[in-house]
């Protein structure tokens, strides 16, 4: 039985995906013969193919063309494809070299997402904009340079690359998306000068970045905009972190630094999403009164932060907060809190009491589990609804004082809390609170 496909004409949509029965598991290597200009959307999806040989020929390959091919592991495109589909390569978790021609413009979304084991990227010279996703959780990519014809990084590019500590940037470059670099623990970043935006958060996890565009500030190892009025990225691994006068701190801008104190200017109004994610060494943080929101995970994952005050003009604690802020042990809260997001407490396993302001109209899906040193809970007289999961696995949990006007207790609201807050549940919901549901078991 032979172990390679050969094909001499373009390959429609779907032709050879996973769900045609006309190929077979035992197909190792395919071989696109010269005149085949298209391979169509997923037309070898979810295939087991070892190995791809593409013709002279080739022209375009279309969205999640070769998408879920486990067994490729080296990919070299001929000079003349001018397009590579959305997804095209996406879930090629063995592949491990791409080698791309020079007439190739662009690389669309999400191309090569999920290629965790990518190590090597032959850029071309003529390369322009590098697509959403296109590298995103590319975990063992360690290195990248760029050619100076590229202009634009898209949102999300290289989230996740969490092996990528050398980055060399185009001359040309103007654009640099959202969360493009997110995550990367890049060792220096250099921003050529020709670069005019940068999304929120695109350097999480940078360790440190030189700056050579106008349109930027670097200062004390703070990255500002031109007004210097917001911060779009830091670093620290001095003990305390004293900010500059600005009035919002970006995404992610100090994502994993290692200060273990920061002072927050009194004039600033804003906190961004993820803001001090990950600081694992942060004892303590005063927000200023003039804060007026903060960001959804801002202090997620800030492992030795043991007290915080959320100042009067706060009106909602957004998703992830301060979840698995596990030394968090006292939270103050203003009466002007309406709103707990979903996971906003979640993992606070070393907080004992919890007293929620009578403002407090709705709590997110497990808001507190995994509090399992929370013993008791005040709720507000006019909270009506607990939600899915909301003291889930509150092991310790043994008095709930409990709103007067209450509708509702949702499914395992009240999962592994101990048998003698049971006989308090109100009867009405007591069967449903305490029933099991699918949601991460005990925390680390």
């Amino acid at each position: 039985m032979s172990t390679t496909l050969s094909l001499s004409q373009n390959v429609a949509d779907y032709a050879y995906c996973e769900a045609d029965s006309r190929i077979a598991p035992h197909y190792q290597t395919l071989i696109l013969e010269d005149g085949v200009e298209e391979v169509g959307t997923a037309a070898f999806a979810n295939n087991l193919f070892g190995e791809v040989q593409f013709p002279e020929s080739l022209k375009r390959i279309g969205a999640n063309a070769f998408m879920g091919c486990e067994g490729l592991t080296r990919i070299v495109l001929p000079e003349g494809v001018t397009e590579i589909g959305v997804g095209a390569f996406m879930g090629c978790i063995r592949l491990q070299e791409v080698r791309l021609p020079s007439s190739l413009e662009r690389i669309d979304d999400a191309v090569f997402l999920g290629c965790t084991s990518l190590q090597q990227v032959v850029w071309p010279n003529g390369l322009r904009s590098i697509g959403t996703f296109s590298f995103c959780e590319c975990a063992k990519l360690q290195a990248i340079s760029l050619p100076d014809s590229i202009e634009e990084i898209g949102d999300f590019a290289f989230r996740g690359c969490e092996s990528l500590a050398t980055v060399k940037l185009s001359a040309s470059l103007t654009h640099i998306g959202m969360h493009a670099f997110l995550g990367a623990p890049i060792r220096l970043l250099s921003i050529p000068e020709a670069v005019q935006e940068i999304g929120a958060g695109a350097f999480g996890g940078t360790f440190s970045i030189a700056c050579e565009s106008p349109a930027f500030r670097l200062k004390n190892g703070i990255l500002l905009d031109v007004p210097e009025t917001h911060i779009l990225w830091g670093s620290c691994d001095e003990k305390e972190l004293i900010l500059p006068e600005v009035r919002s701190i970006g995404d992610f801008a100090f994502a994993y630094a290692k200060m273990q104190h920061v002072v927050l200017p009194s004039g600033l109004q804003q906190i961004g999403n993820g803001a001090f994610f990950g600081c694992s060494e942060i004892e303590s943080i005063d927000i200023p009164q003039a804060v007026q929101s903060i960001g959804a995970s801002a202090f997620e994952l800030c492992v030795r932060l043991k007290s915080v005050s959320i100042p009067a003009p706060i009106s909602e604690l957004p998703n992830y907060l301060f979840k698995k802020c596990v030394s968090l042990e006292h939270l103050a809260l203003p009466e002007t809190v309406r709103t707990i997001g979903d996971y906003a407490f979640y993992g606070c396993r070393s907080m004992k009491t919890l007293d929620l302001p009578e403002s407090v109209q709705s709590i997110g899906a497990m808001a507190f589990a995994g509090m399992y040193e929370l013993a008791k809970v005040s709720l507000p007289e006019n909270l009506q609804e607990i939600p899915r999961g909301a003291f889930y696995y509150d092991t310790q949990l043994a008095e709930v004082i409990w709103p007067k006007h209450l509708t509702d207790i949702a499914a395992g609201a009240f999962y592994c809390t101990p048998r003698t807050l049971l006989p308090s549940i109100p009867e009405q919901f007591r069967t449903r609170a305490i029933e099991p549901i699918s949601e991460p078991g005990p925390l680390g």
